[in-house]
């Protein structure tokens, strides 16, 4: 009996729960043991941590089973992230169900209960409904077959694609050409001063300037930034990583972009010191992570720092980072994010629409970049080229998106929106500041009697058109008692004119829009003092 006994429950093992292999592979090639409770490696560049312990507390040993099966096949064709919520959004199952007794199969009731709670958000639903959609296509038992049909039923409420972008959302979605402006010159000032480090900026500038998503700036090696010499002139691009495509091993396929040469220049030396600092640690030093987290030693060198052991993992996972594409040196994804975090928290800027600071983050800009790109009338291919999609659907929603909601500025509302964009960004002169040293800023064919407008306290050649270049300038110093209207009306009259012969390119018509609203809020600011 005992052995009848053994084969008997074998055989329902069989049927049941299908026998785990000795080791899974990963979409990426990483290999991992499927049969322990918990899964902990490292892959590319996430950390995948899956506990089972919960599942085998509150469940059937078949139904655990069950889940990992899945959640293997699942690993072959989805990202390592993915993989993770799909085993959160069977635990979120358990939870809602409240049961005291060891669940042995999902009926029918169980499941309405849980697409009902409210306190589960709707992405769970979603995939808990595909976990259920592979566990009847292997036909697995220990569910009812009525849970896949009504689980098909429902509709899943979830974002509608491009939704932010379409209704320019002030806290979400793409921002205005002001805005932009406005923390675009912020981002300048302060690597100009000094205030952020070298690869704070160009991590910045990356995402803000090519659109590019922070997975892609964690996946870049040193080899991704080219130099072209052209009869003895150079010219800067880089390969960017596409990602985002199911089933896709990371850096399998590439994309490349031009990037202007003052920042072209400063991402190839970069690159070249990443490679002195990875010297002896890589076989091959031109495959060097272009970022990475780093710690100093005591003579204040940098030196690079692995994600893998930051995340407690033991020696195994840290002689991964010879091995494959070697993205276990590369900085981690959260820590790109931290260092976008950081450096937006640490810029000065504000927005007209929300009259406070500027919500930014790298999906914002992102959408910016797409929207600034439509507004421009880039063709559907070449946008979608431009943002890495494959497909140009993808896309649809920057194209649709109408820059005319940023093209409704006239002249009382730019003196109602001036104080809140903040766009002038200098200090009114003093009487000691008149007899100070510093450039007169006048010109007589906006101001024909030759009043001054105000000083400049730069040293040294300034390559910008004064006056109008001046408004926005940190080192402007403007009178109060000058004839800044004559400005105002001046930019005012440009504008209108640029609308009537760039009707399509919304850009040109909005040139100078942050102009004119600094200049409005040096008119209020100049009648404030006069009133005081």
């Amino acid at each position: 009996m005992k052995n009848g006994g053994t084969q008997n429950s074998v055989a329902v093992a069989s049927l049941g729960a299908p026998k785990l292999p000795d080791f899974a592979i990963t979409v990426s090639g990483v290999q991992f043991n499927p049969r322990a409770d918990v899964w902990d490696f490292y892959d590319g560049l996430d950390w995948v941590y899956i506990d089972f312990c919960f599942l085998r507390r509150n469940v059937s040993d078949d139904f655990v089973q069950n889940i990992k099966v899945i959640l293997v096949h699942a690993a072959q064709e989805v990202s390592p992230l993915y993989l993770v919520k799909c085993h959160k959004s069977v635990e979120k199952f358990i939870e809602s169900l409240s049961i005291g007794t060891i669940l042995e199969r999902i009926d029918l009731a169980g499941v309405r209960h849980f697409w009902n709670d409210a306190n589960v958000l709707e992405d769970y639903k979603f995939l808990f409904r595909g976990v259920i959609e592979r566990w009847t296509k292997n036909r697995f038992t220990g569910i009812d077959e009525a849970v896949l049909e009504f689980l098909r039923r429902q509709k899943v409420t979830r974002r509608i694609v491009g939704e932010s972008v379409l209704t320019w959302d002030p806290i979400s979605g793409p921002l205005t050409d002001n805005e932009f402006k406005g923390y675009y010159e912020s981002l300048i000032d302060a690597y100009a001063e000094a205030r952020l480090k070298e690869h704070e900026f160009l991590i910045t500038w990356l995402v803000t300037a090519l659109g590019i998503r922070p997975r892609q700036v964690a996946l870049l090696k040193v080899c991704d930034v080219l130099r072209k010499t052209d009869n003895g002139t150079e010219s800067f691009s880089i390969s960017i990583p596409r990602i985002k495509q199911r089933g896709q091993i990371p850096r399998d396929e590439m994309y490349e972009w031009p990037v202007i040469d003052e920042i072209g220049s400063l991402l190839y030396k970069h690159g070249r010191n990443q490679e002195k600092m990875f010297d002896g640690l890589v076989n091959d030093i031109d495959q060097s992570p272009l970022f990475t987290d780093e710690v100093y030693c005591d003579v204040g060198i940098p030196q690079p720092i692995f994600p893998t052991a930051n995340k407690g993992r033991g020696e195994e996972s840290r002689e991964s980072k010879n091995s494959g594409a070697n993205l276990s040196l590369h900085m981690a994804v959260s820590s790109v994010i931290d260092v976008l975090r950081n450096v937006f928290d640490s810029l000065d800027f504000s927005s007209e629409r929300v009259g406070n600071r500027i919500v930014l983050n790298a999906r914002r800009l992102r959408k910016t970049y797409g929207t600034r790109l439509a507004a421009d009338n880039v063709p559907a291919p070449v946008l979608a080229a431009m943002l890495g999609h494959r497909d140009i659907r993808s896309s649809k929603p920057y194209i649709a998106a109408t820059s005319r909601l940023q093209d409704r500025l006239d002249k009382s509302l730019a003196f109602e929106l001036a104080p809140l964009a903040q766009a002038f960004r200098g200090e009114f002169l003093t009487e000691a500041d008149n007899r100070s040293n510093g450039a007169v800023i006048r010109d007589l064919r906006l101001v024909p009697s030759g009043e001054q407008l105000g000083k400049c306290d730069k040293t040294g050649y300034c390559g910008y058109a004064a006056p109008v270049a001046c408004y926005t300038c940190k080192k402007f110093r403007p009178w109060k008692d000058a004839p800044h209207e004559l400005i105002f009306d001046f930019l005012w009259e440009r504008r209108r004119k640029r609308s009537a012969d760039f009707e399509k390119d919304v850009h040109m018509t909005m040139l100078h829009d942050r102009t004119i609203l600094a200049v409005a809020q040096v008119i209020l600011q100049c009648n404030e003092k006069a009133d005081s």
